[in-house]
């Protein structure tokens, strides 16, 4: 019932203002046809609308509004083009112009049907080129119109809906972050036609000037949602932040597992995270046990607080596996046991290799991120990752490229209907070649998800 006196009401404004123009009485029939036309691209007679985006020809679904405008018509995106509230209540109101120069022009009926054929906004400027120019028939607009009304007055499950933000470092401050950026940015040419939910990234010099504008965010957006925020060296501050303002996170770039809380599990902010150099040092120290290796050196950095903090992982889960912990071996020792050695430092391996002293006979274990082109060739070296580090066609993939490919799938599967019925993010991702993420992973089994590749 409240759908239709909102469509009543629109049908005064027309009368009211349309000052002798061709305007008919729309039915449910019209409100019908408007809503095909905003959610399939199918118009009259159940013909595909025709468009143009870039001089280029397209129709039917690849152009329904709700592809960029959203579901419900409050806005929405593909990748970084933001698409704004088109439901008629706004568009039939004076509108802050993306421009400095003021309130933009409100639209009529006349004025909208320009906006859709030509690509003009009501106060004449042209419209942005991601905005399709459509040849839609004059009944079809007018439908279109009184579903745009009709929808205006729906209480729907949709205003949850996340604001999606991605916090970086501004350029030049990490190569990492760089290249993230750059892919993050070529989303939509990965998903050519696929509606891609909208993303707004935050740059920033400092973790604290990250969390300054993060705080601004959340005051003025509902609903927010960071998606790989680039957090690494600083987890603890961002995660005090979040946990504080209840703010999900989803794919964190970051080289450590995420927090544990006092009952042993992850931080419930975290979503759809790689297993760090935590669970992977887990995982690498749970390989050789398997081998029936019975002791352990661990090579690691006093002066490197990371280092250290590592270390004491591999000691408490020697401890658990009933591994010795050797402090020293000499090359030329013959040993009636087999040993392994991990490397826990972030320096180059042939700076500090030759101090060490190890015999080439040991087995290498070295987390993915301490793993440096210039490893000696002479030892036998047991990498983990945190993914899949090759594709199906043997290809070598980096951080960035599975990190960005996992948040391009992320921001696909939240721009669907049926998620965005939804309180919350999918369940798993897939995407290429067999890759696949859990939404959440308890500590024990996030070390099971790590990938251990031998070099020989």
């Amino acid at each position: 019932m409240i759908r239709w006196i909102g469509l009543f009401l629109f049908f005064w404004y027309v009368h009211a203002n349309a000052s002798g123009s061709n305007t008919e009485e729309f039915t449910r029939d019209s409100v019908a046809l408007g809503q095909s036309i905003f959610e399939s691209g199918i118009g009259r007679d159940g013909r595909a609308i025709g468009a143009t985006l870039h001089g280029l020809p397209l129709s039917g679904a690849a152009i329904a509004c709700s592809g960029c405008h959203g579901q419900d018509a409050r806005g929405g995106g593909e990748a970084f083009i933001v698409a704004p509230d088109i439901r008629w209540s706004r568009l039939n109101n004076p509108f802050p112009s993306r421009r400095a120069a003021g309130a933009g022009k409100s639209y009529d009926i006349f004025s909208f049907t320009k906006a859709i054929r030509s690509g003009y906004s009501a106060d004449g400027r042209q419209l942005d080129p991601a905005m399709p120019r459509f040849d839609l028939a004059d009944d079809e607009i007018n439908s279109l119109i009184a579903y745009l009304s009709a929808i205006d007055q729906q209480t729907t499950s949709l205003e949850k809906r996340f604001n999606i933000i991605s916090l970086l470092p501004i350029s030049g401050h990490s190569k990492y972050a760089d290249e993230l950026s750059l892919k993050l940015n070529d989303c939509a040419s990965l998903h050519v036609g696929v509606p891609i939910a909208a993303i707004d990234t935050l740059y920033f010099s400092t973790p604290e000037d990250a969390l300054k504008q993060l705080e601004n965010y959340i005051e003025r957006s509902a609903n927010p949602l960071v998606l790989l925020p680039f957090i690494m060296g600083w987890e603890d501050k961002y995660t005090e932040f979040i946990r504080s303002n209840n703010i999900p996170t989803a794919l964190p770039f970051s080289f450590l597992d995420p927090p544990l809380l006092k009952d042993g599990v992850f931080e419930k902010q975290w979503h759809f995270y790689f297993p760090g150099l935590q669970s992977q040092l887990k995982a690498l120290m749970r390989s050789i046990h398997r081998e029936d290796y019975t002791h352990i050196r661990i090579i690691h950095n006093l002066a490197d607080e990371l280092s250290v903090r590592l270390n004491e992982i591999v000691l408490h889960e020697a401890e658990r596996l009933n591994m010795a912990v050797l402090t020293h071996v000499q090359k030329n020792d013959q040993q009636d046991f087999k040993i392994a050695a991990i490397w826990l430092t972030p320096t180059a391996m042939n700076q500090s290799f030759e101090r060490f002293e190890l015999n080439p006979d040991i087995q290498m274990l070295v987390p993915v991120f301490f793993f440096t082109q210039d490893a000696d060739p002479s030892f036998s070296w047991r990498v983990a990752y945190p993914y899949k580090p090759r594709d199906d066609d043997g290809q070598w993939l980096s951080p960035v490229d599975v990190w960005t490919s996992a948040a391009c799938t992320f921001l696909v599967n939240l721009s669907s209907s049926d998620l965005a019925k939804n309180d919350g993010a999918p369940l798993y991702l897939e995407w290429g070649d067999g890759f696949k993420l859990n939404g959440r992973l308890d500590p024990e089994s996030l070390s099971d998800t790590v990938f251990i590749h031998d070099y020989e």
